[in-house]
């Protein structure tokens, strides 16, 4: 009876786990049928979005691929070819095409000629959207049958715009400036600004707004007398708050509608912002900055040096009835104030280009803000500067003993012989490269030997210094780097106010590492640092705009810095404080003392003036001819320039003359010069020929100037790191003496670190 009851309950349980089973079959069927739904709804999804393309191309299968012509352009043709025809046929091929297309009504004739014929004069395409349908009204003129005219009653320009301006129409024009009627260009030249556009590689960019014109809505827009273009604005002034930690539109990345100029890139992003059924545009010009090809606040500018006169007439569709004389009668008639309804359609539309702005953002989950990654980025940095600085005796101990942070210094190590010598390199990818330079067959030949190449920085590298073993770089994410050079290692890092222009140490005549430190930064301020170990003494606000260039005087007790604000100033380093602060009257780029520190040198543009350190006495003014980019010292009073020239040039400041040159040294513009020489006692001057430089192509070069007798010197070293070089420092050191973070020595006694400098 047990052995039944037994057999019937293991029967049951059979049964109760068959039953489970049983049931767990149809939803293991619901589960795949929920897959296989998935899967169909998203290839059929992508098979939408490649239809549209798709199709085009299936219904073209029928003519052969190479007579297809997918594009076009709006430049006339004349009916039958003459000579003349022919001739402005080979001179349009040959030169470059932009266009000019602008709104126009017969009422702003007189102001629309005068912008024209600005435009005709730079060889421009010029097509007229005429918004009250006379054209007839404009055939006097004499370029008129040389633009185009397109007529539409009481259309916007955004609605011409998107059907008469398919990137596949204006693919040829390599800028497309769609601007208002109501422009004054007495002050604005197409030529010039094209050349500031194009050498700041702005994608999007405007001419300024002169301060007295009216309708002025952003203050970015409003003409800068002493730059010759901006990328942001400070105001703390209003809703809308502009500071150095602003990234976005209106205070940076920002061009309004009614003077825009775009890039053949930029527009065909542009193009598809615009939406088919929003006319009036309200709301784009804040997006625009996504169209950059790139950082807004790098390709988005404002051209101050060309700028234009916004009249606001507003003559589209109407004047407003406020205007009009009989506005009371024209109450009684219920005559509709076609401004106002205007304005009103506009807010409409403002808010619904919105809507979809965040809807689409929702519901397209492959798609990331390209600007969102930055801001966190920027936030992070400023949460961590608020918190406590950290302790780098600590920081030194953990990463040189057991390198779990392995960093790359951003110096070389250059031998060539007993002596090491290094360079640091930056570049705009955020990557720092090492190399030794070995001396070859008793110091006649050299070679470069890679040592490491690691990203550093999660912004561009703006700056470089060496100083025995201890370097350091400064980047746009507002941070110093510190590395150690015996270890290859990084040994902490310092939290900047803002992003790092310059960098400068001060090493005493006694010591081999470096007393302190000193930084510059964007928004004008000049920290000063104590090298052993790195801590931060104090801040000093100098400039109003960002500080360029810092240089330190070989006596450690004063430093000069130029800025952006045209101005010159001098810190006194002991006390910590401004001393002194002049006007240029143009701003200087460059800044450095000579060796002895009896005269210093200034960069401005092309000219390098050397003045008398007591006095500030100009001695002389070098002209280069074109734009200096870096420059050094070397001995025997011999300065050493490079530039847009792609030249290395030696200057003897003594007499004002040009001792020689390595003409087209590299393909592309020179930007940064090292002087090489052992610094061993006795023998420094036997190597002071030793002249490395470094272009924004990326190749790094080493010459013998004492081989610039021949016609073409040839380098004694060279490397192509394949990269956008920013910087290029360097220092030669007997010994690799690390340097002493902790503020100890490695048997653990106490340094010296003599008074405060």
């Amino acid at each position: 009876m047990a052995v039944f009851l037994l057999k019937k309950r293991s029967v049951l349980l059979d049964g109760g786990t068959c039953g489970v089973k049983m049931r767990q079959l149809p939803f293991m069927w619901i589960i795949c049928i929920v897959m296989l739904f998935i899967v169909y709804r998203t290839t059929n999804y992508q098979y939408q979005q490649t239809e549209d393309s798709s199709m085009d191309m299936r219904s073209l299968h029928s003519l052969p691929r190479g007579i297809i012509q997918a594009r076009s352009d709006l430049e006339l043709k004349p009916l039958w070819s003459t000579t003349s025809s022919k001739s402005k046929a080979k001179a349009s091929n040959s030169s470059s095409h932009n266009l000019l297309a602008v709104p126009v009504g017969i009422k702003q004739k007189s102001n629309v000629d005068a912008l024209v014929q600005k435009f005709l004069s730079a060889n421009f395409t010029v097509i007229l959207f005429h918004y009250d349908g006379n054209v007839d009204g404009w055939e006097d003129l004499q370029w008129s049958k040389d633009a185009i005219h397109i007529v539409a009653h009481n259309q916007t320009k955004w609605w011409f715009a998107k059907r008469f301006l398919h990137p596949a129409v204006v693919s040829i024009y390599d800028y497309i400036f769609l601007w208002d009627e109501d422009l004054g260009v007495e002050n604005f030249h197409p030529g010039r600004y094209l050349e500031i556009v194009k050498s700041e590689g702005l994608e999007i960019s405007q001419p300024a707004l002169d301060p007295n014109s009216t309708g002025i809505h952003h203050r970015i827009t409003i003409r800068s007398r002493t730059n010759r273009f901006h990328r942001r604005v400070y105001d703390i002034r209003g809703s809308t708050k502009c500071s150095d930690e602003s990234e976005g539109p209106p205070c940076t990345g920002f061009v309004e509608g009614m003077a825009p100029v775009f890039s053949r890139s930029a527009w065909l992003c542009a193009w598809h912002l615009i939406q088919n059924d929003l006319v009036h545009g309200w709301g784009m010009d804040m997006k625009l900055g996504y169209c950059a090809q790139g950082d807004r606040s790098k390709k988005v500018g404002v051209v101050d040096s060309e700028y234009v006169v916004h009249q606001s007439i507003q003559t589209l569709g109407g004047q407003s009835l406020k205007k009009d004389s009989n506005s009371e009668e024209s109450v009684k008639r219920h005559v509709v104030d076609v401004r106002s309804e205007i304005r009103r359609q506009s807010t409409y539309e403002l808010q619904i280009f919105k809507d979809r702005w965040e809807r689409a953002v929702k519901q397209d989950k492959n798609w990331a803000d390209p600007f969102k990654a930055s801001q966190r980025r920027r936030q992070l940095y400023k949460q961590r500067r608020k918190s406590k600085v950290p302790n780098f005796r600590y920081v030194k101990r953990t990463l040189i003993t057991s390198l779990t942070r392995f960093s790359p210094p951003s110096l070389t190590h250059l031998s060539p012989s007993l002596a090491l010598s290094n360079e640091s390199r930056g570049s705009y990818e955020r990557f720092i490269w090492g190399f030794k330079l070995r001396s070859l067959k008793n110091d006649q030949n050299y070679e470069l030997t890679p040592l490491f190449s690691f990203p550093s920085h999660l912004s561009p590298i703006k700056c470089t210094a060496v100083a025995g073993s201890a370097a350091v770089s400064g980047g746009a994410d507002d941070t110093i780097k510190i590395y150690d050079l015996s270890t290859c290692s990084e040994i902490g890092s310092l939290h900047h106010s803002a992003t790092v222009t310059s960098l400068s140490f001060f090493t005493p005549s006694s010591f081999s590492f470096p007393r302190n430190l000193i930084a510059a930064s964007e928004d004008g301020s000049v920290s000063i640092y104590d090298a052993d170990p790195f801590v931060h003494l104090k801040t000093v606000k100098v400039h109003r705009k960002a500080v360029n260039s810092i240089c330190i005087h070989p006596s450690g007790r004063l430093a000069l810095t130029v800025g952006r604000d045209e101005c010159m100033a001098m810190v006194n380093l002991v006390r910590g404080r401004r001393s002194f602060y002049c006007r240029l009257g143009k701003e200087a780029s460059l800044v450095n003392f000579s060796d002895g520190g009896e005269k210093f040198f200034m960069v401005m543009d092309d000219k390098i003036s050397v003045h008398e350190s007591e006095d500030a006495k100009a001695i002389l003014e070098l002209d280069s001819k074109k734009r200096v980019l870096c420059a050094t010292y070397g001995m025997h009073g011999i300065l050493f320039t490079g530039g847009e020239d792609r030249s290395i040039k030696a200057w003897d400041i003594t007499s004002g003359k040009l001792a020689y040159s390595i003409e087209d040294a590299h393909s592309t513009r020179v930007k940064g010069i090292v002087v090489l020489h052992k610094n061993s006692d006795g023998d420094a001057e036997d190597h002071q020929h030793i002249v490395a430089s470094a272009s924004s192509d990326g190749v790094i070069r080493v010459w013998d100037v004492r081989m610039t007798n021949k016609d073409k010197p040839n380098p004694l070293a060279e490397v192509n790191t394949k990269s956008r070089l920013t910087c290029l420092a360097g220092s030669s050191i007997k010994s690799m003496k690390r340097p002493q973070v902790g503020n100890t020595t490695s048997n653990g006694q106490q340094l010296d670190a003599g008074e405060e400098s």
